[in-house]
């Protein structure tokens, strides 16, 4: 959506800020052009939305990474650091299969990611590659050893985004599931497969859901739809995200 245009007010000539409102642009700037961006072509963060669970240190008051109004179950904006409520309309604009390396929780500590990889036959070179392969949890009789690190399946998929206003958002995101999301992220797959056009011609709803195995509950999702066609305006943005972010 264009940015609104402001008048140039009259300023002390050794003023730095014009305005510190950055949804206003001043009358003297060109919202439509991009000069100095040309070389930074893929090397841009793509904010993850990321799905909030109890122990997410977004929703603990006691964590320096809390935040105001964040509740178990919202899409997080993990750039922007805000929370976008548990639900969320998308449109998927690609997909890839990742096998992803973490350090075991059972170890314990602070969370450790190795890498992403293509394949589970690299991850686990890659594992094969440290130095600490176990980990000894207890002492005596009590003691159990573990993997120090964890290979796990993750979906990943690029969208775009819309607020709860119908606006797209600027920036593309990546949704990741793994575990538990895997089978409704498949569901998802297939019912996009099975539409006519590219696979960005549609829009999705996906909530969040949730649900429980025993003693345990926490939040996996719900791809709601198709919605509808995309809009032919958004469906021109898709086109060009799909065509400058095959490796993504």
């Amino acid at each position: 959506m264009a940015k609104q245009q402001a008048t140039t007010p009259a300023k002390n000539n050794n003023a730095v800020i014009m305005s510190a409102d950055m949804s206003v642009v001043p009358d003297y700037i060109d919202s439509n052009s991009g000069r100095g961006n040309e070389n930074v072509g893929g090397e841009l963060q793509i904010p993850r939305l990321k799905q909030l669970q109890k122990a997410s240190n977004e929703v603990d008051k006691h964590h320096p990474d809390f935040v105001e109004g964040a509740e178990e179950g919202d899409w997080f904006d993990t750039v922007q650091k805000k929370s976008l409520g548990q639900s969320i309309r998308v449109v998927s604009v690609n997909f890839k299969t990742l096998y992803v390396v973490w350090k075991n929780r059972a170890v314990g500590g602070s969370p450790q990611k190795l890498g992403e990889f293509n394949t589970a036959e690299e991850a686990n070179t890659a594992v094969a590659e440290q130095d600490q392969q176990e980990f000894t949890i207890g002492k005596g009789e009590n003691a159990t050893t573990v993997p120090y690190w964890t290979v796990s399946k993750s979906h990943k998929h690029l969208v775009l985004a819309f607020d709860a206003d119908d606006n797209l958002f600027p920036t593309p995101f990546i949704m990741d599931f793994s575990n538990s999301k895997i089978t409704p992220s498949n569901n998802w797959n297939t019912k996009i497969a099975a539409l006519a056009g590219d696979r960005f011609a549609s829009v999705w709803e996906i909530k969040s859901n949730y649900v429980t195995k025993g003693e345990n509950g926490w939040y996996n999702i719900d791809a709601e739809g198709p919605k509808g066609w995309l809009a032919e305006n958004h469906y021109k943005v898709a086109e060009e995200l799909y065509a400058s972010t095959q490796d993504f």
